[in-house]
């Protein structure tokens, strides 16, 4: 992909959803309500979210067709579209982009990373990336991949070691290996697998990035004696399943039964020096040997503790979130916004999944678009990007982007 340029003065956003179940109808009725706020401009990108039913090249084919070539597309199928209209399954959601005088954007993909070193692959990816960008800056970058949780950290170490380990990179991983939903990666015309399509955005863009969790502490904290990337097979020197055993006064049979339940509200969180809260991973396996297979790295010599959440404390992180991504934009207002949302969360607040939305909203207002996807893992600095902190691999956390004027 080239670098793409707009002449314009501010920004533009516009989005479309569709609930319409054939995928031409779908596509065209999306595309036509986003482009109602574009003012016939040609967008410089578009973002597409879209249920499995639409994740086929007959999709993003017909996409292509009424953006034409000078629209960068990425984005990626999920269990469900986020929007302004709530959270919606079986649908399509577009999100149209022009960027400000000054601002640019380039679009890349990485494929087959499962046949390479993700450290690598990474690499490569933030080489593409970086293609036209020279004596331009770079603001931010946003990733959205498929990989198990130890290709992810490789790949995003390769990719941070090109763009720089300060610069904010905010991302999502949707491949969940616990319950087997095979997501798909859109990068132009193809829907991808076993890949990532990354986007970079330079040129003095204003833009605000929150991220909460809601888990709080729940009993003593606990040290990883033996650990290999996501595999944790010692805590406190005993088998990494007597955590759960002790708690739950079970045995290792009875702890597989739970294991759903487990991963949903009972995640490990990692204490980080630079955080402010701790860092959570979820349980994708529990293993005959006693060993914790977790949704990110664990390193070995971690402080770790046993994490548990309410609805009014993942809501209260819903309005953190929102608050702390709304404030960096100084006053000005907000024209687009893009949230991740664990979908942890959404199964740990079940019915009252839509009031994060409300909530978004209220801090936006009504008519600002939104659009976002129910995330496997979230990928985003955890201090201030005010000095452009470290991006780390998150579980369980809701995500907000906000690009203003």
């Amino acid at each position: 992909m080239g670098i793409y340029y707009s002449p314009m003065n501010n920004i533009k956003a516009g989005f479309g959803l569709s609930l319409k179940r054939d995928y031409l109808q779908a596509t065209r009725d999306a595309f036509q309500q986003a482009q109602k706020n574009m003012e016939k401009e040609t967008a410089d990108l578009a973002i597409v979210i879209s249920s499995p039913e639409f994740a086929h090249s007959g999709t993003l084919s017909a996409l292509k067709n009424f953006l034409g070539p000078a629209t960068a597309l990425i984005g990626a199928s999920s269990r469900a579209v986020i929007s302004n209209y709530g959270i919606s399954k079986q649908s399509l959601g577009v999100l149209l982009l022009k960027l400000p005088q000054g601002a640019y954007c380039n679009a890349a993909c990485i494929q087959k990373i499962k046949d390479r070193e993700p450290h690598e692959a990474g690499e490569e990816l933030g080489e593409k990336l970086l293609r036209g960008f020279k004596g331009i800056r770079k603001d931010f970058g946003l990733i959205l991949s498929d990989m198990a949780p130890k290709e992810n950290s490789g790949l995003i170490a390769g990719l941070q070691e090109r763009l720089g380990l300060s610069f904010p990179l905010i991302g999502a991983s949707l491949l969940d290996e616990l319950n087997l939903f095979r997501p798909s990666i859109y990068f132009e015309q193809q829907p991808l697998k076993d890949s990532a399509a990354a986007i970079i955005i330079g040129g003095k863009l204003n833009f605000g990035v929150g991220v909460k969790h809601g888990w709080r502490p729940l009993g003593k904290p606990r040290l990883v004696t033996k650990s290999e990337n996501n595999v944790v097979y010692e805590i406190n020197g005993a088998s990494a399943t007597n955590l759960y055993e002790e708690y739950f006064n079970c045995d290792l049979a009875k702890l597989k039964k739970e294991l759903a339940r487990i991963s949903v509200f009972y995640p490990v969180g990692i204490h980080v020096k630079e955080a402010q809260e701790y860092l959570l991973r979820s349980v994708a396996s529990i293993e005959d040997n006693g060993s914790l297979c977790f949704q990110g790295n664990i390193p070995e010599g971690s402080t770790i503790r046993l994490m548990i959440a309410t609805k009014d404390s993942c809501l209260e992180a819903t309005k953190y979130a929102t608050r702390e991504a709304n404030s960096y934009l100084g006053g000005a207002n907000a024209k687009l916004v893009l949230v991740f949302n664990s979908f942890s969360r959404y199964k740990l607040l079940g019915d009252d999944s839509a009031k994060d939305i409300d909530i978004i909203k209220g801090e936006f207002g009504e008519n600002t678009p939104v659009i976002g996807l129910l995330s496997c893992g979230e990928q985003a600095p955890l201090a201030s990007i005010d000095y452009r902190g470290k991006a780390y691999f998150l579980n369980h956390s809701i995500l907000v982007l906000v690009i203003g004027d």
